[in-house]
Parts: structure tokens; sequence; C-alpha cells
């Protein structure tokens, strides 16, 4: 019995403990849980806190990008706008340099078309003098017509039409030298002209491709200047993504090192609190195990008690039952023995009758029945006095039980009761601890991000700063190059001026060169036509005088003979004599007075200007002879001497002074070197050579007036 309550007692003890081992893991579980959700909640504030820095950070690179986008639309507006200028610049001077080669154009036009005028001029007049010449030459003819129909004499027919084709011969070799010359000096002026256009071509596109050079210059340097600011503007940008990043890098570590710090203090509060709660659990689950303990000892105590009681009872009962069955035991003994008593006497009188025999054998038979009887209901007695016992003993357990497991789940509520309240009180803490460092981190957060703040808003007022300053660096560079490059045009356009004019100077001088070779070589033509005209009167005259001579040689001969055959005819006929003498005188008379008559006319022809050849010679040389040379002409030569005239017979015209001395309308004076023309002027055509004579800027020419040009 001893050991069963030994058994009983170790058995609820186990009991006891897997219970409270079980409640602690519960305990453990709800704590683990407890803390498993505050970390996931921690975790879930310090992502919340993260998602904030990065939603910072990323408010803050896009509004860095945004300014930077703005910045940079910004430059491009200002660089669209500086290209727009200089396009709009370039635009311009190409108007201009095309407005410049329409006027050029335009000019050479003007000249191409003054020329074709001149030339159409110069046409004009060769249509003009050779209308001139035909009609002289038609006038000529009738007058020579009217002169072989006047039906002068032989000789002097032919004399006139040998001196006038000798004349007209002439006139025609010195139209043909006239208009050769005129033609070389068309030739070298046209040369003249072409150089002069080519060399304007040539300088005009040396001009251009200074300009365009200039203009690619321009927008060379305002490239170069813009990729330096754009160079500058990067490298500041980078500079500034540096210190942005540097900053940001900085206030993230500042962040990070804070929600470390804060964290790992709110870890080790966490920790401090979970550990006091452990301890206080601990303390809670001794406390509840000393109670569970005491009231284990309580209950064991109390059915012990009631065991005690029962045994007590029991015994007494079971001593009742003993009593009573001993009584019973003793009568059923009794009645054993009188039974026994009973068959030994039936034995002994043998079998009856079978009636008897079965009365006998049955009364036997009842007394063992009864006997089993009283011993079985003996035994349900005892067994339902064991069965009470048990059913009052398992109440009272039951009723122990019952108690025991009222005060445990008393003392379990209790215990869980106060761990709730230290649970909701930790909690309580926790929250206030976590809303501590929420704050102080939130706090921390809002001044980092102020610093961060701060920081981004001097380094942008620097960067602003810096662009402005490279802006107006950028446009002080672009004001320069397009004054430089203004400077520049204007200089280039100066210098084509200058050239201009000087190739204009030079091209006057080179045509005043060329008409004063073909002045000269016209007034040297004249002269020497002036020359061979006298030569060729002198040569007639001396062919007249002598063909004259051997006339009146012949005629004197022929006189002699007719006198000597009038004499012999006189002699032979006498009464005709005087008739044929009065003949002869009349004829030698008449001989005499046509000589005279000749020789007179002779002498008048010979200062005769208006003679057909004559005339047309005359008008050659004035053609050839331009008035314009004749009044500028400043210094002439002296007039060559004339000849005497020739002491010859009466029959000798004399020469005609006033035909043969030059003067300004037949032959003009050569220029001297010390003579100074005055400049032509400048034509319209606009030919250049491609290979122009250089001129240096500093050489002296002597212009109108002796003037120097530089």
């Amino acid at each position: 019995m001893g050991d069963a309550e030994k058994q009983q007692v170790v058995d609820d003890g186990s009991v006891v403990k897997e219970e409270l081992q079980r409640k602690s893991n519960q305990r453990r579980a709800s704590a683990a849980s407890l803390g498993e959700q505050d970390r996931r909640v921690q975790e879930d504030k310090m992502a919340t806190a993260r998602e904030e820095l990065v939603r910072k950070s990323n408010q803050t690179l896009v509004s860095k990008q945004v300014d930077e986008e703005q910045a940079r639309i910004a430059s491009e507006q200002q660089a669209a706008v500086v290209r727009e200028q200089l396009q709009r610049g370039a635009s311009q001077r190409r108007a201009s340099l095309q407005a410049d080669a329409e006027q050029a154009r335009r000019v050479a036009e003007a000249k191409v078309h003054d020329e074709q005028l001149k030339t159409e001029r110069s046409n004009n007049q060769e249509k003009a003098r050779r209308a001139s010449t035909i009609e002289q030459q038609r006038r000529i003819d009738e007058m020579q017509k009217v002169l072989d129909d006047s039906k002068r004499d032989r000789r002097r027919s032919s004399t006139t039409a040998k001196m006038g084709a000798e004349e007209e011969k002439l006139a025609r070799m010195i139209e043909a030298k006239k208009d050769e010359i005129i033609a070389v000096k068309e030739r070298k002026l046209a040369q003249i002209r072409a150089d002069l256009a080519l060399e304007e071509e040539r300088a005009r596109r040396l001009m251009e491709d200074k300009k365009f050079q200039v203009a690619e210059d321009l927008e060379r340097s305002v490239n170069q200047v813009k990729a330096t600011i754009m160079s500058d503007m990067e490298q500041q940008r980078q500079i500034m993504e540096n210190e942005k990043s540097d900053v940001v890098d900085k206030m993230d570590r500042q962040k990070s090192e804070a929600s470390a710090k804060i964290a790992a203090d709110l870890e080790q509060a966490r920790r401090i609190a979970e550990q006091a709660k452990h301890d206080m659990h601990e303390k809670e689950d001794q406390i509840h195990s000393a109670n569970l303990a005491r009231n284990a000892v309580d209950a064991e105590q109390k059915r012990r008690v009631s065991t005690v009681e029962h045994h007590e009872a029991a015994a007494t009962a079971n001593r009742d039952l003993q009593k009573q069955y001993s009584v019973k035991l003793a009568d059923a003994e009794k009645t054993r023995r009188i039974s026994e008593a009973n068959s030994a006497s039936s034995r002994n009188l043998g079998r009856g009758a079978s009636f008897k025999a079965g009365a006998g054998g049955v009364s036997v038979q009842d007394n063992e029945d009864d006997e089993d009887g009283h011993e079985e209901s003996h035994k349900d007695v005892e067994k339902r006095v064991a069965a009470q016992q048990d059913a009052a003993l398992k109440s009272t357990e039951e009723q122990h039980r019952r108690a025991e497991e009222h005060a445990t789940a008393t003392l379990t509520t209790e215990s869980e009761r106060r761990k709730s309240t230290l649970d909701v009180k930790h909690a309580v803490d926790a929250e206030q601890s976590e809303r501590m460092h929420a704050s102080k981190l939130d706090e921390m957060v809002h001044s980092i991000d102020r610093d961060v703040s701060t920081g981004m808003v001097e380094i942008m007022s620097k960067e602003e700063g810096v662009r402005r300053a490279l802006e107006a660096k950028e446009h002080d560079l672009t004001v320069k190059a397009t004054q430089r490059s203004s400077i520049t045009q204007v200089t280039l356009e100066v210098e084509e001026e200058r050239a201009r004019r000087m190739r204009e100077v030079e091209y006057h001088e080179k045509e005043e060169v060329v008409e004063r070779e073909a002045s000269a070589a016209l007034a040297k033509l004249a002269a020497d036509f002036e020359q061979k005209r006298r030569e060729l009167i002198e040569k007639i005259k001396m062919e007249e005088i002598a063909e004259e001579r051997r006339e009146n040689q012949m005629e004197a001969g022929r006189n002699v003979e007719k006198e000597r055959r009038r004499q012999s005819a006189l002699y032979s006929d006498a009464p005709n004599a005087s008739t044929e003498k009065a003949r002869a005188v009349d004829s030698a008379k008449a001989t005499a007075d046509a000589e005279e008559e000749r020789t007179r006319r002779m002498n008048e022809e010979g200062k005769d200007t208006k003679r057909p050849g004559l005339d047309t010679i005359n008008k050659s040389i004035r053609d050839i002879v331009p008035k314009k040379e004749t009044a500028k002409v400043t210094k002439s030569r002296p007039p060559a001497p004339q000849k005497p005239p020739s002491k010859k017979p009466a029959t000798a015209p004399t020469p005609d002074t006033t035909s043969a001395a030059p003067t300004h309308e037949t032959a003009p004076a050569i220029e001297t070197p010390d003579s100074t023309p005055a400049p032509v002027a400048a034509t319209n055509s606009t030919p250049k050579s491609p290979e122009p004579k250089p001129s240096s800027p500093t050489k002296k020419k002597k212009g109108k007036k002796g003037c120097i040009v530089m």
C-alpha cells in the first residue's frame, strides 16, 4: 500500500512537472513569437524608415535631375540662341556677300553693257567712217568722172589718177595701220580688262574665302568656347555631383549609423526587456511551481488523510463484516453440522424407499446449497462493501482531484493573469521605447535631411553661380569673338576696297599707258603718213616737172620740126607762107599760154588741200588721232622743220606749208616723259588678270597733277 502511494505521488509529481514544462514551453513559445513579432515590427519600421530615406533620396535625386535638366535645357536654349544669332549673323553676312556679289555682278553687267555700248558706238563710228569713206570715194569717183568728162589733158588725168591711186593706196595702208593699232589697243585694253576682271574675281573669291574663313574661325572659336564652357560645366557638374554624392553618402552613413545606433539601443532595450520579462516569467513560474507544489503537497496530505480515513473506515467495515461473517459462519457451521448429523443419521439408516432416499438427498443437498449461498452472500457483501468503499474512496479522490484541479486552475489563472499583466506592461514599455527610439530616429533623420537639404541648396546655389559665371564668360567670349570677327570683316572690307582702288588705279595707269602708246603710235603713224605724203607729193611734182620738161622738149622738138616743115613749106609754097607763119605764131603762143596755165594750175594744186586723194588722207589722219588726245596734251614736241621752197623754175609747184605743217587735228604732238596726262576714267568692265602684277601698298604712283596714290 505504501509503494502504491509512493508511485501515485511520483506519477502526480511527473504529471505536475510535465504540466509545468508544457506551460514553460508555451510561455517560451509565446515569448519567442512575441520577440519574432517585435523583430518583424522593428524590421518593418526599419524598412519603412529605409524606404522613407530612399524616397527622400530619390526625391532629392529627382529634384537634382530636374534642376540639371532645367540647366541643360537653359544651356541648350542659350546655345540655340547663340547659334541662332550666329546663324543670323552668318545669314546676314551671306546676304551682304550675296548683295555685294549681286552688286558686283550688276556693276560687271553694267560695265559689260557699257563696254558693249562703247564697242557698238565704236562699230557705229567705224561703220560711219567707212560709209563716209565710201561716200568720199563715190564723190572722188564722181569728181573723177567729172574730170574725165571735162576732157582734161591726158597728162593731167594720168598724173591725177596716179597721184589719187598712190594717195588711195597710202590711205588704205594708213587705215589698215590705224585699224591694226586700234585693234592692238583694244586687245590690250581687253586684256587689261580681263586681267582686272580676273583679278577682281580672284580678289572677290579670296575675300569670300577670307570671310568664310573668318566665319569658320568665328564659329570654330565659338564652338571651342562652347566646348570649353561645356567641359567646364561638365567638370563643375561632376564636381557638384561628387559633392552631392559625398553629402548624400555622408548623410546616408550618418542615417545608417544613427539607424544602427538606434536599432542597437532598441535591440538592447528589447533584450533587456525580454530578459526582465523572462526573469519575471521565471520568477512567476517558480512562484507558480511553488504554489503548485504546495497545493500538490496539501492535496497529497488530504489524499493521504482521506486514504487513511478510508482505510480506517474500510478496516472498520471489514471488521464489521468479519464479525457478521463470523456470526454467519458460525450459523453456517452449526447448520452444516446439523446437516452433517442429519446426513450421518440418514446414511446410518440405510437406504429406504426412494422417496425417503430422495428426500434425504434433497435435504443434504439443500444444506450444502445453503452453505454455498451463505458463502456467496458473504462474498457479495464483501464485494458490495468493497465497492462502496472504493466508490467512496474514488468519490473522495475525485473531490480532492477536483479541488486540486480547481486550486491549480486558480493558481494557473492567477499566474497567467499576472503574466499577462507583465506582458502588457512589457509591451507598453517596449512600445514606448520603440516610439521614443522612432521619434529619436525621425528627429535624427529630419536633422540629417535638413542638413542634406541645406548642403544641396548650397551646392545648387554654388552650381548656379558657377553656371552663371560660365554663361557670362561664354557670352563675353562670344561677344569678343563676334567683335573680333566684325573687326576682321571690316578690316577685310577695307583691305578689299583699298585693293580694289589700287587695282582701279593700276588699271587706269595701264589704260593710260596703252592710250599713250596708241596715241604715240598713231601720232608716229600720222607723222610717217605726212612724211610719206610730202615725199609722194614731192615725187609726183618732180615726176610732173620731169614729164613736163620732157613734153616741153618734145613739144619744142615738134615745134622746131613744125617750124622747119613750115619753113620748108614756106619756101616751097610762097602764097601760103604768111598764113602758115601766122599759124605757127599762134601755135607757139597757144603752147606758151597752155604751159603757163598748166604751171599756174600745178602751183595752185600744190596749195590745194581739197583734192580727193589729199582730202581722204587728211580725214584719215583726223580719224586716226582722237580729239581727246589732242585736248589733254600739255607738252608737245616742236613741229618738224619744213623744207624751204625749192628754187625751181616758175613751172615747179611750191609745196603747201599749210597742208604739210602738223596741226592738232592732223599730227598730234607726241607726249614727252615730263608730260602729265589726265587720268582716264575707269571703264565699266571688270575683267581681272589671273596672275596680276603685285603692287605694294606703300608703292608710290603718280596720278593726276602729280599726286601720290598709296
